[in-house]
């Protein structure tokens, strides 16, 4: 068989990859026969999504403020004495921020990109279920070079932000043509081409460390973990933001402070 022939009865198919959830994924797309097929998933776009998505969660009362984190976690890697931001890491919530934001895609080739998401199912399947159960992005992390991030947050309970699906359509047509690198971009370009997009991936830390150390797969295997192991700065996952089990909808929770610091580290440390 070759690259562009279909898998047919009797066949057998080899899979290897260091996320046993992509092998959940692939083998869905294999058994359910009411999944679409790539090409037509392809044509998808962020504008079918129904707007009744966007509406935000409910306060869950239980994320961790900025103060809470810093008597718990070491955070002098990114915070002063005087609790001031020692790395560049700025929000983007305003116009003026947008277009710095824009500059800064526009007159860089390489960009490291993170998405920040309600859920994990960016995949196929997820056309077969009512549109306001699909996920949605939370916030984009960008960073152009090492010390400098920019969080655009799209979906918050505590601060107004960006218009969603125009920030969105915007950012993500920006990084057409550019080399992207980021933590974990078996994800995030699952995310992007969830949206219509493609792009060409120059780096991933987390492909990178199994591929120098495959027995990281039981050890230091989350991009905090291995940002822990190799420069020894205390960077937060997100249980430890939200005080308990991951559920990304309740990033709507987080303050600014709190989320800019942890979307940054996300984009900031890929460096």
């Amino acid at each position: 068989a070759n690259a562009d022939s279909n898998i047919n009865d009797g066949d057998s198919v080899i899979f290897a990859n260091f996320r046993p959830d992509r092998a959940i994924q692939i083998s869905t797309a294999l058994t359910n026969p009411t999944m679409t097929t790539m090409l037509k998933y392809k044509e998808f776009t962020a504008k079918d999504i129904h707007t009744s998505n966007l509406a935000v969660y409910a306060k869950s009362g239980r994320v961790r403020t900025l103060e809470e984190l810093k008597d718990i976690y070491d955070l002098s890697w990114i915070l002063d004495d005087a609790g001031k931001l020692k790395r560049d890491y700025r929000s983007v919530r305003t116009r003026e921020a947008l277009q710095e934001l824009v500059t800064g895609i526009q007159t860089h080739d390489v960009i490291s990109l993170d998405f920040e998401t309600s859920g994990t199912e960016f995949h196929y399947h997820m056309k077969s279920k009512p549109k306001e159960e699909w996920p949605l992005i939370m916030g984009i992390g960008i960073s152009w070079e090492e010390g400098t991030a920019r969080y655009l947050p799209l979906v918050s309970n505590k601060f107004e932000c960006l218009p969603y699906w125009e920030t969105i359509e915007l950012i993500l047509g920006l990084l057409v043509g550019k080399k992207l690198i980021g933590a974990n971009h078996l994800f995030d370009f699952g995310v992007s081409y969830f949206f219509g997009y493609s792009y060409t991936c120059a780096w991933d830390v987390m492909q990178a460390e199994f591929d120098m150390d495959p027995t990281g797969s039981r050890g230091h295997k989350k991009l905090k973990e291995i940002t822990r192991y190799y420069t020894g700065w205390e960077t937060l996952e997100l249980d430890e933001v939200l005080g308990g089990p991951v559920d990304g909808r309740l990033i709507a929770d987080l303050d600014e402070d709190v989320i800019l610091i942890y979307g940054g580290a996300d984009v900031d440390t890929v460096w």
